[in-house]
């Protein structure tokens, strides 16, 4: 794992791994998924919201 930066806080040390293949994957997969999911759903929720606010007979 290699660090990005350290920081320095009293007695400890923070170490941002942003340099790690593993955590960039992650991440980009993960903004990926909020970037597709959530405008779909609310796209999705809004369409049922209107189609329930309808007057149906029956």
């Amino acid at each position: 794992m290699r660090e990005w930066f350290r920081v320095h806080a009293g007695n400890t040390a923070y170490v941002v791994v942003a340099r790690d293949v593993v955590f960039m994957k992650a991440l980009s997969n993960t903004l990926v998924f909020v970037a597709v999911t959530a405008p779909v759903q609310a796209g999705l929720a809004l369409c049922l919201a209107l189609l329930i606010n309808q007057r149906l007979r029956g």
